[in-house]
């Protein structure tokens, strides 16, 4: 898998939520995800990565 990668600004106010955000193990794994796949939603995602769909909304509203 081709490394991702995600640019901040240090001076955007969000920088820390994000931080804070991407350090969850399972959030990096669904952004991966997302970043591979169109048009898709949260029960696929769940299904691909074999999570429970409550830990992906809980994921993706923070993500979002």
């Amino acid at each position: 898998m081709d490394k991702k990668y995600i640019m901040v600004s240090m001076d955007d106010k969000k920088a820390k939520e994000l931080g804070n955000v991407i350090s969850n193990d399972t959030s990096r794994k669904i952004l991966a995800f997302l970043g591979e796949h169109d048009k898709i939603n949260a029960q696929q995602i769940a299904d691909k990565l074999g999570i429970s769909i409550s830990t992906v909304t809980y994921n993706l509203k923070h993500l979002k």
